[in-house]
């Protein structure tokens, strides 16, 4: 090898090593905002098991205003709008939530938020009192309180006779009734359900249930 050679190899080399050494500093910034994230992330969920979801949701709020580049910015927002929806019964700020999480393209949570937003839309009807009953049973039911779910779901169902979510409904309030050890009533509201809405997809799914509880 020349000295010519030797000396454009040298050169080179130094100046690969240059910009490696230059990429790793100038990435630490981005390192440390997304360990400064997930820390907050994790803060938030420590909350939510707390139960302090005003706390909790102030955390997720700040990863996603302040931290939105970051992996944990769609998830939080996510968590922001389920704690919005069935927590507080706030559709309208669930919704502001959920329009931001949807410009998170490319992520699950920005599909899911598409879904949660095309749910509302459904099933808003006039006022959305409806659809706030809807969140505030189908968040008991998810908690394991189904005594208080199928109570909100009954009273849904009484108030609403119109609304689209009546059928679905009729179907969780069978189930939650059901776990409740209300057999009866759960029997009798998957009837009512086969019955004035023969042709929807839940009077099917409560036709099977109904027969895997031996009682169709």
């Amino acid at each position: 090898m020349t000295r010519k050679s030797l000396v454009r190899w040298t050169l080179a080399f130094a100046i690969l090593n240059f910009s490696m050494v230059s990429a790793v500093m100038f990435a630490r910034p981005d390192i440390d905002r997304r360990a400064k994230a997930h820390k907050i992330y994790r803060q938030g969920r420590a909350l939510e098991r707390e139960h302090d979801f005003n706390a909790a949701l102030k955390k997720y709020e700040k990863i996603v205003s302040d931290y939105p580049e970051t992996l944990d910015a769609p998830k939080a927002g996510f968590r922001a709008a389920e704690i919005y929806k069935r927590r507080f019964y706030d559709i309208e700020n669930a919704k502001k939530m959920l329009e931001r999480v949807v410009e998170f393209r490319g992520s699950e949570y920005a599909e899911k938020a598409a879904d949660d937003l095309a749910f509302m839309r459904e099933h808003w009807g006039k006022t959305g009192k409806a659809l706030k009953l809807w969140y505030k049973a189908s968040g008991a039911y998810r908690r394991g309180d189904y005594e208080q779910s199928a109570k909100v779901l009954l009273e849904l169902i009484e108030k609403y006779k119109h609304s689209s979510l009546r059928p679905l409904a009729m179907y969780y309030a069978g189930k939650a009734l059901r776990k409740n050890m209300s057999y009866t009533g759960a029997e009798a509201t998957l009837r009512d359900l086969i019955r004035e809405y023969p042709n929807n997809p839940y009077a099917r799914r409560a036709e099977r249930l109904l027969k895997k509880w031996g009682a169709s």
